[in-house]
Formats: C-alpha cells, structure tokens, sequence
C-alpha cells in the first residue's frame, strides 16, 4: 500500500476526528485541519495532536478555516512545504441547520453554504494545481444521503448538500483527463452531527405562523435513537469507507459510496440510475472519454 499525505478539514467534528486517526494508523501522513485551533477548538486540537505523539502516527494539525481563504492558502503552503505535495483531500467540514426553510434568513443561508459548498470551492481550487502539476490526486467529498432526498426541516442543509453532490460529480468528468479523482461518500442522518452544530431559524415569527407545524424543528428529529454519534457502528462503516477509498488504486474508485443501514439500498438504486443516465447523456454528447481517469 502506498502512503499517502492526506489533508482532512473539519476536524473540530468527531467524524473527521474518526477519519484523520484511522488513516494516520494506517501509515498515511495527515494533516488534520480545524479553525479556532487555539480558542474554542483548542481541546479538539490538543487530543489530536496528543494521539498522534503517544502512539507515533504522522498526524499533524493545524489551523485552517475553511470559510477563510487566505487561511485556506496558508495552510496548504504549511503543508506543501512540509510534506512536499498531497495527495489526497477528505472534505470533512459541515455546517447543518434545522429548521422551517423559510424561517431562515438569507443570511443563514449564506452562511451554511460559506461553509458546506464554498469552503469546499476554496480548498479545491487550493490544491488542484498542485495534484494537476503531478497528475494525481484525490478529493473525497463527505456528503449525505440528505444531498439526494429532501427532508422536511433540514432543506437548507439538503441544499448545500445537493450542491456539493453536484460540484463533486463535476468534477470528477473535468479532471478526469488530468488524472485526479473526485468522489462522494454519502453518510446516513447519524453521521451528520447535525444536532450538535447547527443554526437555528432566526426568524421566529414567520415560524409561528405555520401553525401546527410551528414547533416542527422540536417534534421531528431524524436522529433520535441513532445512539451516541462516537461509538454508533455506523460511524465505523463510514471512516472504512473513506480509508478504503483514499487506498483504491486511481481509476477504480466508484463516483458515489453509500453508507447508511436503513435507507442505503434505496439510495444506491438511485444512485445507480442517476450514473446510467449520466452516463448515457456524455456518450450522446461525445464525451465518453471523461468517463474514465487517464493519468
């Protein structure tokens, strides 16, 4: 197996935490980023780095904001002039938002998509250049089967997950000639911590003319009974999945991987569909060579 350098964003949440750890135990070098690395993260960030001294992994952590582009610069220079390229980038950062659509303003809105869509712009374009000069490269997209399904009180979030579904498949046709790979994992409701960091409506008095439903963010949780986020076997399911990804030889990797035990099969038949008509519609266009990743 070859070792890789491996930049993970959004490790300030468990299931980035879960990711960088298991690839570092695997050999991999990796660079765990977080934003607030010495304030409100700090503890995140001390824990990470503590595992990585005690048991002698290559993790590395530092402070990158994905909303922050001149951050975003700084830390894959940081990176670059350490390890010397990268390899692979896990986009791990998430910001939820629970809640009636229309009770949020254009400002929340905006602010979900800074992170869930735009951040993942800006890392991207960050470290294209760098994987195109070499022609190699993988971006791994951590989505949710929320990007391909909407649900009732999380449409903001669904949005930017749509988006992101979307401009990660993009890219796997655009660069498939340069030779980097772009794929999707697609988590469960579980995976998502959404509960543990999201924004709530602002806007309260639109929320309590809808009646019945005024109180539809209380009543209605997709992720009650789902367990404690940090031991679910889910969560296990989803960091195999990436690691198993990240060391797929180039070419091999499927566009989109699902990892959810209730709604799974569904969606991969979805999926499935959604591939054969893509598919069908670049080979009409004459386009079947974006198809396939040549390096």
């Amino acid at each position: 197996m070859r070792r890789q350098n491996v930049l993970v964003t959004g490790c300030n949440a468990r299931l980035a935490r879960h990711v960088a750890v298991a690839l570092a135990q695997r050999g991999h070098w990796v660079f765990a980023a977080l934003p607030d690395c010495f304030g409100v993260n700090v503890n995140a960030a001390r824990n990470l780095q503590n595992v990585g001294v005690m048991k002698g992994y290559r993790l590395h952590v530092l402070e990158m904001d994905v909303v922050d582009e001149a951050a975003v610069e700084r830390a894959v220079g940081s990176i670059v002039d350490r390890a010397g390229h990268i390899d692979a980038v896990i986009h791990a950062s998430n910001l939820g938002a629970l809640g009636l659509a229309e009770s949020f303003t254009a400002e929340q809105v905006r602010e979900v998509f800074e992170v869930n869509v735009f951040g993942v712009q800006r890392v991207n374009r960050a470290v294209l250049p760098l994987m195109r000069e070499r022609r190699s490269g993988l971006l791994l997209h951590i989505s949710s089967v929320l990007g391909r399904f909407a649900m009732p009180n999380l449409a903001i979030f669904d949005a930017s997950m749509f988006a992101v579904e979307a401009l990660a498949e993009a890219y796997r046709y655009e660069l498939s000639a340069v030779g980097v790979d772009s794929v999707i994992v697609e988590p469960g409701t579980f995976a998502a911590e959404l509960e543990r960091n999201s924004l709530i409506p602002e806007d309260r008095e639109r929320i309590s003319e809808y009646g019945d439903n005024a109180d539809l963010g209380e009543r209605v949780s997709v992720y009650e009974g789902l367990g404690d986020v940090p031991t679910s076997p889910e969560l296990h399911d989803v960091v195999h999945a990436v690691v198993e990804l990240v060391e797929m030889p180039p070419g091999t990797r499927p566009l989109r991987t699902v990892v959810d035990p209730e709604g799974g099969e569904s969606i991969g038949e979805l999926n499935a569909l959604s591939e054969d008509i893509s598919q069908r519609f670049l080979q009409t266009m004459g386009q079947e060579d974006l198809l396939r990743l040549r390096r």
